[in-house]
C-alpha cells in the first residue's frame, strides 16, 4: 500500500535524520572534554573567600570565553561535514516518497556542491536566529560562545550564592574521570558540559531538519512538470502530544507546500511534509491497513501460498495475503496485510511481528527497546516513538577528552 510505504518511509527518515545530528555531536565530543575542562582549571583558580570570587570570576570571563571558542568553531564545521554526507540519502529519500506515491523524480538528485550544504546549514534558523549569525565571530567570539558561557556562568554564580568551596563549583562545571583508564568527563549529573552538549544537540537536530526541508523542497521545484495532481500533507504524528502547534498542523492538506508552514516549526521539531496522493484510500480517515513481514511463507488453510490453486489464491488475496514477495533492502520477504487498532501508525507498528519490527527499526537494540517499553511499562506506542527520537536509548554519559594541542585556533 503507498500510503503505509510512505509512512514507514518518514519515520525511518527520522530516525536518520537524528543520526546525522548525532554523528555531528559525536564529532566532537572529545573536544567539548578538552574545552570544558580547560574551563575548569580556570574556575579552579578562583579564590575561597566568598566575597572575591564573583570580581575574580568576571576577570578571567574573557578567558573562559577563549577557551570555549574552539568547541562553536568545531561545531559548526560538523554541522556542515555530517550534512554534506547526508545530503544524497535526504535527496534519496524524497524520491522514494515519491515513487510510493505514484511519481518517479529524476531531477535534483546526486551529491551537491559543498558551498551549496554550507549555505543551506547557514540559513538554518534556531529559535529564529540563522546558523550563520549564531556562529559569526565578533572580536574572535561567536554568540554561539557566549550561550555556551552563560551556562557555565549560572553553575559558578549559583555556586558561589551558595557558598561552596571553589573545588565542589569547578565540579559543577565538569566532573572530571577516568573510563577502562580513559581520561574524559562525565554526561551525567547536573554540570555545565552536560548542559553545553544538551544545547548543541538540539541545535543540531533543528539545524539537520531544517536542511532536510531546503533539500526537499529543491528537488520537488526541479521536478515540478511531475507533480500534477499532489497534494501536501503535514504529519506530526510521532510527536503532536507533545506540541500544540504541531498538533493543530497534523494531516492537514494544502495544494502547494508553500500553503504549510516552514519547517522545523521549533526546536528538535520533528515533523515533516508528505507528498501524498489524494485518491489513495490510505489517507482516508478510519483506514489503517499495514503490511506485515516474514521470512518464513505465510499459510492459507494450512497451505503455503506457493501451493495454492488459483482459486484458493484468489481467496487468500481476498484474505490480505500476498502471492508475490517483496523485497527490502537487499532482502525478500513474504509478507500479509494486516488490519490493526488505534489511531496511528506508532499503534501498527506495536502490534506488528518481530521481523516488521525489525525491518522498520534497522536496529535490533531500537526494537527492543521499543517492545520492552510496551511489554514491560505498558507505556504508549506514539510516546515511545517520540521519546526515542528525542532521547535514543542509551545515550552515552561519557565522553573523552582530546589533547589539547588538537584543539583548533
Amino acid at each position: 500500500m503507498a500510503g503505509e510505504d510512505q509512512l514507514k518511509s518518514l519515520v525511518r527518515q527520522a530516525f536518520s535524520l537524528q543520526n546525522t545530528a548525532d554523528r555531528v555531536i559525536l564529532d566532537v565530543d572529545a573536544l567539548l572534554g578538552q574545552v570544558m575542562l580547560n574551563v575548569k582549571q580556570l574556575v579552579e583558580q578562583l579564590p575561597e573567600e566568598n566575597l572575591l570570587k564573583i570580581k575574580a570570576w568576571r576577570e578571567i570571563e574573557p578567558l573562559v570565553l577563549i577557551e570555549l571558542e574552539p568547541y562553536a568553531v568545531g561545531l559548526e564545521r560538523a554541522l556542515q561535514v555530517e550534512n554534506g554526507i547526508a545530503v544524497p540519502d535526504m535527496q534519496a529519500f524524497v524520491a522514494r516518497e515519491a515513487a510510493h506515491a505514484g511519481v518517479q523524480l529524476t531531477q535534483g538528485l546526486g551529491r551537491p556542491a559543498a558551498q551549496n550544504v554550507i549555505d543551506s546549514v547557514n540559513r538554518a534558523r534556531v529559535a529564529g536566529t540563522r546558523v550563520e549569525r549564531l556562529f559569526t565571530q565578533k572580536d574572535g567570539i561567536s554568540p554561539w560562545t557566549k550561550s555556551m558561557f552563560k551556562v557555565v556562568d549560572r553553575n559558578v554564580r549559583s555556586g558561589v550564592i551558595q557558598g561552596l568551596p571553589t573545588q565542589e563549583i569547578a565540579d559543577r562545571v565538569v566532573h572530571e574521570t577516568i573510563r577502562a583508564g580513559v581520561p574524559g568527563v562525565s554526561l551525567q549529573g547536573d554540570t555545565s558540559v552536560r548542559k553545553v552538549r544538551q544545547q548543541a544537540m538540539a541545535m543540531s537536530r533543528t539545524v539537520t531538519q531544517s536542511v532536510s526541508d531546503q533539500v526537499k523542497r529543491q528537488v520537488w521545484r526541479d521536478n515540478a512538470d511531475q507533480l500534477g495532481g499532489m497534494v501536501y500533507m503535514w504529519s506530526s504524528a510521532l510527536d503532536s502530544r507533545t506540541c500544540e502547534n504541531c498538533s493543530y498542523w497534523d494531516q492537514q492538506k494544502r495544494d502547494t507546500r508553500d500553503e504549510l508552514p516552514p519547517k522545523p516549526l521549533h526546536v528538535s521539531c520533528r515533523c515533516d511534509v508528505l507528498l501524498i496522493d489524494p485518491t489513495d484510500p490510505f489517507w482516508a480517515e478510519g483506514d489503517r491497513n499495514g503490511q506485515q513481514i516474514s521470512n518464513t511463507p505465510y499459510r492459507y488453510n494450512g497451505k503455503p501460498i506457493a501451493k495454492l490453486n488459483k482459486a484458493e489464491k484468489a481467496a487468500a488475496r481476498d484474505r490480505g495475503h500476498y502471492v508475490t514477495k517483496t523485497k527490502v533492502k537487499g532482502e525478500t520477504f513474504y509478507r500479509k496485510a494486516k488490519t490493526f487498532t488505534g489511531n496511528d501508525y506508532a499503534d501498527y507498528i506495536a502490534q506488528s511481528n518481530k521481523t516488521t519490527q525489525l525491518e522498520f527499526f534497522g536496529s535490533k537494540r531500537r526494537m527492543e527497546y521499543f517492545r520492552d517499553q510496551i511489554n514491560r511499562v505498558n507505556r504508549d506506542p506514539q510516546e515511545i516513538l517520540a521519546s526515542m527520537l528525542s532521547h535514543p536509548p542509551n545515550a552515552p554519559k561519557f565522553i573523552r577528552a582530546w589533547k589539547k594541542d588538537l584543539i583548533p585556533k
